[in-house]
């Protein structure tokens, strides 16, 4: 049964087989916001286009004007963790304004645009101060202070991933942003590792066309994720439970403090699994495969969680203050599956 009111942030995606607006029609009522980069700029996800990208805005503002009837809200990302030589400049600033001037024309003016850039933040709040400003995930806000120093400029925040589970620090956040009236969001289902060490260093590579590594990761046989090469070794398989996912059943104990929950629907190769599994509000298959985090030597069995897997703090308080107890390997016996054929660990070929 489908939640009766809109909560989720999903991503668009250029690629997605039947296009974007048949993967939502089914999930409306749940769908709050579409989440979209702009052909041709960078962002926090490298994109590949099949199309020119003439072609590729042309196909954006038709799937956004369906969103628009729809009652979906728009959310402009300019959330690239670099802008190179541009990023306090004249020239980014004029890109971003024609950006927003061109949806205008087209009857496609956001909502809300998100950004890790407080300069873009700024000229667009004196430009567009109809708009609302939030601040990306990718900024890792880990404290009120942090938004208390970015509230002349910023309406909305994404908490940081790495504490989001710890329900009363998010009653926190979510006091704070009422009392400010601001307004507070989630990522939901993130596979990276929780506090991982080289997250900013994998953010900008993003922003730096990494296509063009793609090559040499494959020579190498040494992806740039680091989740990726430390979770693909099962004996690692408990940090997958460290990670900052909430699980569609779950969702409720989270909703009230938030007002938009992102889905990262983006480069995944289901992105409809993953907004059918939280639209509505379970899965019965490998919890994996919507993290978009599917591992070619084990699977989770999401039906096997214990009841008490938020309540006895073993997704909440012990992931973020792991002292090692042993709780999680308990969860692990319980749903790890193992594949029938293994792959090998990665390794580097050089």
């Amino acid at each position: 049964m489908l939640v009766p009111f809109r909560k989720y942030a999903v991503g668009y995606d250029w690629m997605i087989p039947g296009g974007f607006p048949a993967m939502v029609e089914p999930y409306l009522p749940t769908v709050k916001e579409v989440f979209f980069s702009w052909p041709g700029m960078v962002s926090g996800r490298a994109v590949h286009l099949e199309k020119s990208i003439e072609e590729s805005i042309e196909q954006l503002c038709d799937d956004l004007s369906w969103c628009r009837r729809n009652g979906v809200e728009l959310d402009l990302l300019f959330n690239a963790n670099c802008y190179g030589e541009d990023a306090f400049t004249e020239n980014l600033r004029t890109q971003v304004y024609d950006v927003m001037e061109h949806l205008g024309r087209r009857d496609l003016f956001p909502e809300i645009v998100t950004t890790t850039s407080q300069y873009i933040a700024k000229v667009l709040k004196v430009r567009y101060p109809q708009v609302e400003i939030r601040a990306s995930v990718n900024m890792k806000l880990e404290s009120t202070k942090a938004m208390e120093y970015i509230a002349d400029i910023f309406d909305s925040y994404y908490i940081c991933r790495d504490i989001q589970r710890d329900r009363n620090v998010l009653r926190h956040f979510s006091d704070w942003c009422n009392d400010h009236g601001k307004k507070l969001c989630m990522l939901v289902n993130s596979a990276c590792l929780r506090c991982c060490p080289v997250q900013i260093w994998h953010d900008n590579y993003l922003c730096h066309k990494p296509w063009k590594a793609e090559e040499q990761e494959f020579i190498l046989h040494y992806p740039a994720r680091l989740c990726g090469r430390v979770t693909n070794d099962i004996k690692n398989a408990a940090e997958i439970l460290r990670m900052s996912w909430i699980r569609p059943e779950d969702i409720h104990c989270y909703e009230p403090y938030v007002a938009a929950m992102k889905l990262a629907t983006r480069s995944t190769v289901h992105p409809e699994r993953m907004l059918k599994a939280y639209a509505e509000g379970r899965w019965d298959g490998d919890l994996l495969a919507i993290l978009g985090n599917e591992n070619p030597n084990f699977t989770f069995d999401n039906t096997a969680f214990p009841a008490d897997w938020i309540e006895s703090g073993i997704a909440q308080n012990c992931a973020i203050n792991c002292t090692g107890c042993g709780k999680c390997d308990d969860v692990l016996k319980k749903v790890l599956r193992t594949r029938k054929t293994q792959q090998p660990k990665y390794s580097l070929n050089i």
